[in-house]
């Protein structure tokens, strides 16, 4: 069993079998009580894509056994990104999407609780895509960011970063905020 990361307190851990298992183990409450593994369903390979090498795994919330609307997604290395609903009503099944943009291959996926959608970037920070698991899609939205006012090169680089936004400028998505990006050292 290879561990693949955690999101919400949930360790995600994948076998030989290609079923993923989403475990409770780094929930402190689980040391009170049996720990929980939930299985998803086996994933499913797109054509010219492989599910072998996973990048990250993002989820909606951490109440997989009770929400109905929470959303597991799973980036893999290369053009699919995939998602299910464990506690959804119906059969357990994947959505999967094919990023046809290789900026998105290596990238990996986060869930805005602001915007209610899943978003991965692109390397180079100048597309955006989104899913909305609230309507199902197996097509992204995608978002061109723009830099507004760029300043001059000779200024330090923590001035450059602190005075240096970033629009979404949307259609889908409605967005229409700044993100303030700063460099942490």
């Amino acid at each position: 069993m290879v561990t693949i990361g955690a999101s919400h307190g949930w360790v995600a851990s994948l076998k030989d079998d290609g079923i993923l298992r989403l475990h409770d183990d780094q929930n402190p409450y689980a040391l009170y009580k049996d720990p929980i593994c939930i299985p998803l369903p086996p994933l499913v390979t797109l054509p010219h894509c492989q599910t072998k090498i996973i990048t990250n795994v993002s989820m909606s919330s951490s109440s997989l056994e009770d929400d109905e609307d929470c959303v597991v997604a799973v980036k893999f290395l290369g053009p699919q990104l995939s998602f299910c609903k464990p506690a959804g009503k119906s059969k357990l099944e994947w959505t999967n999407v094919k990023l046809n943009y290789p900026c998105f291959y290596s990238s990996r996926v986060m869930f805005s609780k602001k915007y209610n959608l899943f978003l991965i970037p692109g390397s180079g920070g100048h597309l955006m895509g989104a899913w909305d698991p609230c309507n199902p899609s197996d097509r992204l939205m995608f978002e061109s960011l723009r830099f507004e006012n760029p300043p001059k090169l000779p200024t330090p680089v923590h001035e450059l970063m602190d005075s240096c936004c970033m629009q979404c400028r949307a259609n889908n998505l409605n967005c229409h905020k700044r993100i303030k990006i700063k460099c942490l050292h």
